[in-house]
């Protein structure tokens, strides 16, 4: 899961959200403001959709590691050195 593109979609959703409630606030032409807030509701959820979609992605990518023997910190599965550590890591096929 890239961290950037979650904190992109996290503050694009958070503006979105708050415009809503800045549109719902607005009293001088409540027509206006609901069709706005309905606009804005739609991409806040629309952000959320794809949101979801980026957690779901970085979970099928946790299957893939494992906790370090020396540590105890997860790291990929497939690594050849603990990230936190650099504990050299011999996996089992290796002997």
């Amino acid at each position: 899961m890239d961290r950037t593109e979650v904190q992109k979609k996290l503050t694009a959703t958070a503006e979105q959200i708050a415009q809503v409630e800045r549109d719902l606030e607005a009293n001088r032409q409540p027509a206006d403001a609901f069709a706005g807030a309905r606009d804005n509701v739609r991409k806040a959820a629309r952000g959320l959709v794809e949101l979801e979609a980026l957690f779901h992605e970085g979970a099928e990518a946790g299957a893939e590691k494992r906790n370090c023997a020396a540590c105890g910190k997860p790291g990929m599965a497939t690594a050849t050195r603990c990230g936190f550590c650099w504990t050299k890591i011999v996996h089992a096929a290796n002997g």
